[in-house]
């Protein structure tokens, strides 16, 4: 075993000029293509498939910051003029993933190993997707280059199957989950850094895994499942069918009444190198974690269909129909987690589900609030005979306004937030309330929120302002402040006489006859 190590610091010595966050540009033997060339990958291939997992898992790093910083190398070679020629810059490239040929996930058999190598090319594309998003560049060529050579690498030129190996690696749950997050990663990577790039290898296999999504007995793969249609149909909206489609199927249904059953839904065997075994009995945060993205599947499916005309079909009412249905199923779920409160909204459950994670929360809102607008311009939702969803955006954005008792600095920690959308959302939010009848809004949310959402958008451009006079805010807030007096503008007068119509009515029962 101390072997093991030795080679490891043996790696890590050969390699160490390369790793400084200033790697060598000398053309002798220093060269990152001739470091390459050294790579021991008999050794490489020991330690990543060692027992010891503290062995692979540090060997994993190393390689995957030894091929980050060559192509950092490279792309420094690139900028300064070092590379004679875009040919030259795409062979110097090729050698470099050609390096790691030798680890072929799709010769790979044995399951531990497997894991390992997602879990390897996972680590690779966080590393290069931040190191080519600070890569500015005026020319996209180079980043298409790259993104191509990846492609290589990790796919081989074939098409992204349902897993390398059918249905014996699927059985798998631990590998399974790592390869479902390889491909998220993937189409991530793409999405974010080069979306004018199309991958050759799409996932034709959507239907299938909508199928693990909603039914695999292990919970880490449906909510892997879910992550990944969820990055898909962000690039693809067309996919918002296929995943609907598969969804809402009458069978897929019963599957959800194990989310709260205390019956053994199957174990992990392993999750990370570290050997760490999952209980075979999810926990409820586990649950909870599937049950958001499988949430914010469907109605971001609906929400992008809905409003795709090219896609609307006759067949809309029944995914909305489907998908209420769904919903007000939770509801009744989800009344055995959280304490059931006067009125048993599907609103509230959504809110309590979702108020512990604000990325998805914010993604939440924004989906339904574009459900939501169709139904504001009544001519047009009749012309169109768009069906509506039961959810509504208002007493949803109110029930999450009582979590936080009305707290401007809430807002303000999420406005300022890089983490989520929430300013994106929260301003058209606001537009939302300006095309609305005030009457209309406001008989949307319980007596008396009014007087307290007034308040609240005054005590917030209050504090924005101040901030703003002082430069302690990271953008030009003057839009978002001018847009929040329009509101209450817009609002106001109606709220006024609503609140003094209700002390006189209370007056009138509290007084003495």
């Amino acid at each position: 075993m101390n072997g093991d190590w030795i080679r490891l610091q043996n790696l890590e010595k050969l390699f160490s000029e390369l790793l400084k966050d200033r790697p060598s540009l000398r053309k002798d033997e220093e060269d990152v293509l001739s470091l390459m060339e050294k790579l021991p990958k008999e050794e490489v291939l020991t330690m990543l498939t060692n027992s010891d997992s503290l062995v692979a898992f540090r060997c994993s790093c190393l390689l995957s910051d030894i091929l980050t910083k060559g192509l950092y190398a490279i792309l420094t070679e690139q900028r300064e003029g070092l590379i004679g020629s875009e040919e030259m810059f795409k062979l110097r490239l090729e050698s470099l993933f050609s390096s790691f040929a030798f680890l072929d996930l799709f010769v790979t058999v044995e399951p531990v190993f497997l894991y390992r190598l997602c879990r390897f090319y996972a680590r690779v594309l966080d590393n290069m997707g931040r190191l080519l998003q600070e890569y500015s560049v005026t020319d996209s060529s180079p980043v298409s280059v790259v993104v191509l050579r990846l492609e290589r690498l990790i796919w081989r030129q074939r098409d992204m199957l349902l897993f390398p190996h059918g249905e014996t690696t699927t059985s798998v749950p631990y590998a399974f989950t790592a390869y479902l997050v390889l491909c998220r990663k993937w189409i991530s990577f793409l999405t974010l850094l080069h979306s004018p790039y199309h991958s050759t290898h799409s996932l034709l296999n959507v239907p299938d895994f909508v199928r693990y999504a909603n039914t695999h007995p292990v919970f880490y793969v449906r909510q892997r499942s879910w992550e990944l249609l969820l990055e898909l149909q962000k690039r693809h909206v067309e996919f918002s069918r296929v995943i609907l489609e598969e969804a809402c199927r009458e069978e897929n249904l019963p599957s959800l009444t194990t989310l709260f059953s205390e019956q053994d839904s199957g174990t992990l065997q392993m999750s990370s190198y570290f050997g760490y075994q999952a209980d075979s009995v999810p926990s409820i945060p586990t649950k909870q974690m599937f049950l958001r993205y499988y949430i914010l599947g469907l109605v971001s499916s609906l929400s992008d269909l809905s409003w795709n005309e090219a896609l609307l079909h006759s067949t809309h009412l029944y995914f909305v129909e489907r998908v209420d249905f769904i919903l007000k199923q939770i509801t009744f779920f989800l009344a055995s987690w959280y304490a059931p409160p006067k009125s048993h909204s599907l609103e509230y459950y959504l809110v309590m589900l979702f108020t512990e994670q604000d990325d998805l929360m914010c993604m939440l809102f924004t989906k339904v609030l574009k459900l939501c607008r169709q139904s504001l311009n009544s001519e047009e939702q009749q012309h169109k005979k768009i069906p509506k969803l039961s959810l509504n955006i208002h007493p949803m954005v109110f029930c999450w306004l009582y979590q936080i008792d009305f707290d401007e600095y809430v807002l303000l920690d999420l406005i300022n937030s890089s983490e989520t959308e929430f300013l994106t959302f929260f301003v058209k939010y606001l537009n939302a309330i300006l095309y609305t009848e005030p009457e209309d809004f406001l008989g949307n949310i319980l007596e008396g929120d009014s007087g307290r959402f007034t308040s609240l958008l005054e005590k917030l451009s209050s504090v924005l302002e101040r901030l703003q006079d002082k430069n302690l805010i990271p953008f030009c807030c003057e839009p978002l402040i001018r847009k929040m007096r329009q509101v209450l503008r817009h609002i106001l007068p109606i709220a006024s006489t609503r609140d003094k119509k209700q002390r006189s009515e209370f007056s009138d029962k509290v007084s003495p006859s």
